[in-house]
């Protein structure tokens, strides 16, 4: 691949999450809009998980049918639509359609993750991989914090419907991109086109998978909650809550940069579990704090940022390595990594408690159970290595 192949490859594998985040600043204006109250405000992000989950499926089936190229280009077309179909829930003023057109925006965008992982896979070499994944990390978490930061400037001039119509023109600067990717069939004729089901149950690629659905946890957890909490609890306006995502930008920016450093001398699974019980350290001590020092809050989750940088490169590193077909490889990735914010918001929204014990408890219990499963996996493979020298 070409510097630019790479460089356009980023648009691709982050529009989706962009889409789902962007709307952080704008949440507040969206519940006045519609009348709704904040549960039903978390169904902006679940609809659009949703979606993300589904398209998933869809776009592993066409892509091994047609091929990649093509997923991504009717992706584009389908997200779109979705976006359209939000303007107009906003003339109507029908908030079940606003979230159909989430759910739609979602399903087509998603075509950009899978294809792209799959590029990834098949165009990059093995030497590079480590290194351009580090990038990927960046990229993906950055996105999101840089859409929370320009939504956050735009919403106190521009209006939710002239907000929408930007993020349609970013879906139509795409499109002229796609002419300038690698394709992820080489070798048509030769593929099966029959997928493999078991493929799907990989344990090794699902724990793995579980892990890097973490770092996307927290990025949306705080994403949604972000607002709602330095606005509601810290009394910060939206534009200058989007000031403070910087500090969490450099966070990610300083754990994407250290981690191909890291890599070579320290094992990724070593890396993995530190990274995993100081995030639930780091959690617990927010739960502390409460909402009497957001200075604090901001500092922790800037050192949690730093974590979730290291843990998305490695995590999906070990991954891309865990599978055999590269397409269904990335596609558990990606429908895991979709399935665990969807259960999280979820889980956050029953929850009794305000919004900051709602994001704390959250990353804490989901975090511990993929610690609980790592052992239990690592446990099986001992044995399993065991009765295999033993015979």
């Amino acid at each position: 691949m070409t510097f630019y192949q790479k460089f356009f490859l980023v648009f691709f594998l982050t529009v989706a999450s962009v889409m789902a985040t962007c709307l952080g600043p704008y949440v507040v204006i969206i519940g006045k809009l519609f009348h709704t109250d904040i549960s039903s405000l978390s169904k902006l992000m679940s609809f659009y998980l949703t979606g993300c989950l589904a398209g998933q499926f869809v776009f592993s089936k066409f892509s091994k049918k047609y091929n990649g190229l093509l997923s991504v280009k009717l992706g584009l077309m389908v997200g779109f639509f979705g976006l359209y179909l939000q303007v107009i829930a906003f003339h109507l003023n029908i908030f079940l359609l606003f979230l159909i057109g989430r759910f739609i925006a979602g399903l087509g965008l998603s075509a950009g993750l899978i294809i792209g992982f799959a590029i990834i896979k098949d165009n990059i070499a093995p030497k590079t991989e480590k290194l351009y994944l580090s990038i990927i990390a960046m990229a993906f978490t950055l996105t999101i914090y840089l859409s929370i930061l320009a939504s956050g400037y735009l919403s106190k001039i521009l209006s939710i419907n002239t907000f929408f119509y930007i993020l349609m023109a970013y879906i139509l600067f795409l499109m002229p991109l796609t002419f300038y990717l690698p394709n992820t069939k080489k070798n048509i004729k030769k593929i099966n086109l029959k997928i493999k089901w078991n493929d799907f149950f990989n344990i090794k690629l699902i724990n793995y998978s579980l892990v890097l659905s973490l770092t996307t946890l927290i990025a949306y957890l705080y994403a949604f909650y972000g607002p709602l909490i330095f606005v509601n609890k810290f009394g910060f306006s939206t534009k200058e809550f989007s000031k403070i995502n910087l500090i969490n930008m450099s966070g990610v920016f300083l754990g994407s940069f250290f981690y191909p450093k890291l890599s070579k001398y320290i094992n990724e699974k070593v890396l993995i579990n530190f990274i995993l019980v100081m995030i639930i350290l780091n959690m617990f001590y927010i739960l502390k704090l409460g909402d009497s020092n957001y200075i604090g809050f901001i500092i922790i989750f800037f050192i949690t940022n730093i974590f979730s940088g290291l843990l998305y490169p490695a995590s999906t590193y070990l991954a891309l390595g865990c599978g055999v077909c590269k397409t269904t490889t990335s596609t558990t990735m990606n429908i895991i990594k979709t399935s665990i914010p969807i259960i999280g918001f979820y889980f956050s929204s029953i929850l009794k408690i305000d919004e900051i014990n709602k994001l704390a408890s959250t990353i804490i219990i989901f975090t511990f159970c993929t610690v609980i499963l790592m052992q239990y996996i690592f446990l099986l493979n001992t044995r399993f290595f065991n009765k295999k020298i033993s015979q």
